[in-house]
């Protein structure tokens, strides 16, 4: 990793798959400083993305909230935590999951991601790009 100036950092590594992984992000600093953020985000087979909002997952999470068009699906989860509150550094910390909605739309399980379930790099990729969509990139640095 290089640091390339106060509150930037300039570096990419990563890991995917069903386990959490610590992403390092290119050159970017807005969220510098700012502490943590989690994102919720499910994938569906047919290749959909959706967030929810942190209230709509809790609502979701606790049973007390629908989500009709996932009725009688299994869809991947996939949880992005940014976390921004150290001075040089800014890191993306992903975990994945399953989850299994009834016919009512409501959660019926929820757990580790089961064979075959496996986030892609492309949609691991996708959703960390599409969280961090309004960080301001800045231009490189080369040493």
């Amino acid at each position: 990793m290089y640091v390339c100036g106060k509150r930037r950092v300039c570096c990419a590594a990563s890991t995917y798959g069903g386990t959490p992984s610590d992403v390092q992000i290119s050159c970017r600093d807005d969220l510098i400083g700012e502490g943590m953020q989690t994102r919720h985000f499910v994938l569906t087979n047919d290749g959909r993305i959706r967030e929810f909002s942190p209230e709509q997952a809790a609502q979701v999470a606790t049973g007390s909230g629908r989500v009709p068009e996932f009725a009688d699906e299994q869809v991947r989860y996939l949880q992005l935590t940014v976390d921004g509150s150290a001075e040089s550094e800014l890191k993306v910390q992903t975990a994945g999951g399953s989850i299994r909605f009834d016919h009512d739309g409501r959660i019926a399980e929820a757990g580790p991601p089961r064979d075959g379930e496996v986030i892609s790099r492309f949609e691991h990729d996708a959703v960390v790009q599409w969280a961090l969509r309004d960080v301001a990139a800045l231009t490189p640095v080369f040493h």
